[in-house]
């Protein structure tokens, strides 16, 4: 049983038409980046017991870092500097990332 078709008329037909109504500049590596989220899921690449020390400094959100670099990835960013840069400047790619 292959469920890779379900799963992409899934995501053209109901991720793709919300994201395109709540985010401008939705263009086609953005579409790129919301599939690539969508199929790895980062959640299950991330260990919730790691940082949920409630002793010293807040917790970082791993997930989002997760995000940020599945799009230096994509986009093919040279350094985290310009991806940092793009993540200021691009609101798309800012709400994408979380």
């Amino acid at each position: 049983m292959n469920i890779l078709p379900d799963f992409c008329i899934s995501v053209q037909t109901r991720l793709f038409p919300m994201l395109e109504e709540v985010l401008d500049g939705f263009t086609g590596k953005m579409k790129e980046l919301a599939k690539l989220i969508e199929t790895i899921k980062p959640p299950r690449f991330i260990n919730k017991a790691v940082y949920c020390n409630k002793l010293g400094r807040p917790s970082i959100d791993r997930e989002k870092i997760f995000r940020a670099y599945l799009a230096k990835s994509l986009f093919d960013f040279s350094t985290t500097k310009v991806l940092i840069e793009h993540l200021r400047t691009n609101l798309t790619l800012r709400t994408l990332c979380g």
